[in-house]
């Protein structure tokens, strides 16, 4: 229903992300009267279960996970060209290199660092298009099967588990 009228009032306590026009946050309706033609989740006056009106949540899920994997993008590039223009090789290591650029612990961690976040965007571009073509389809012959596979699938990229955790190199007993 149109949120712009009288009973509807944004307290716009919400700017995370800096999303201020997105009508989320606090909200106080009072006296709202809208026609039964524009109630969500019926038809002629009676209550329609539609699985495809629970769409919303996964697609919004996606939306934020391309928001951290642009941040993770960023926090690449950012986190690489530091190592390579700022930091020094360390000194002690007996395989004493020129540049940090050139230790394998931050080849090894910038490495799996990348791949792993290759493969959560190749998951995003995976799911995205599933939810796509969920969207696009025909509403009633949406299943709760092929709502639920789409769902897990975009929590699988919005909480990724690697299959190692980064393991700092080994220390010598001197």
């Amino acid at each position: 229903m149109p949120t712009q009228q009288d009973g509807i009032v944004f307290h716009d306590d919400w700017d995370n992300l800096g999303q201020r026009l997105t009508e989320s946050g606090g909200v106080t309706i009072t006296d709202v009267r809208i026609p039964w033609a524009a109630a969500a989740g019926y038809v002629d006056k009676q209550p329609v279960e539609l699985t495809y009106g629970t769409l919303n949540l996964p697609t919004i899920q996606l939306v934020f996970s391309n928001f951290y994997l642009g941040i993770a993008q960023g926090g690449i590039k950012a986190g690489t060209a530091y190592a390579r223009e700022k930091t020094r090789a360390w000194p002690y290591g007996g395989d004493n290199k020129e540049s940090a650029d050139q230790e394998w612990y931050l080849l090894e961690g910038y490495g799996r660092l990348q791949s792993q976040l290759w493969a959560v965007e190749a998951l995003a571009d995976a799911a995205g298009a599933e939810i796509s073509g969920l969207l696009h389809a025909d509403r009633e012959a949406l299943t709760a099967e092929q709502r639920g596979h789409v769902a897990v699938r975009i929590a699988a990229v919005k909480e990724p588990r690697p299959t190692s955790r980064w393991r700092s190199a080994p220390r010598s007993s001197s």
